[in-house]
């Protein structure tokens, strides 16, 4: 199988709402399925690592926001760039 068909397939099954594509800043991107449950990524400007996590305080505060300026969230993506603290 060739890697054209590869991508092919997977425009194909984001087309189709299967899988999801994430592209994060200086990194290859990335796929991973569409029926998650939603969660948000912090991401480690040196080593690479991808952490998915979810945090209720931060869901809070952002329906709180777009409501107090008159509006409902209808989607959004939280990204954190981290770098680890050193002792």
């Amino acid at each position: 199988m060739s890697l054209a068909t590869v991508y092919r397939t997977l425009i194909t099954l984001q087309t189709r709402g299967v899988i999801a594509k994430l592209e994060f800043r200086d990194q290859p991107a990335r796929w991973e399925a569409a029926d998650q449950r939603h969660h948000d990524h912090m991401i480690d400007v040196e080593a690479g690592e991808v952490t998915e996590f979810t945090h209720e305080r931060i869901e809070r505060l952002q329906a709180e926001i777009a409501a107090e300026m008159g509006n409902e969230i209808a989607h959004h993506r939280l990204e954190l760039y981290v770098r680890r603290r050193t002792p």
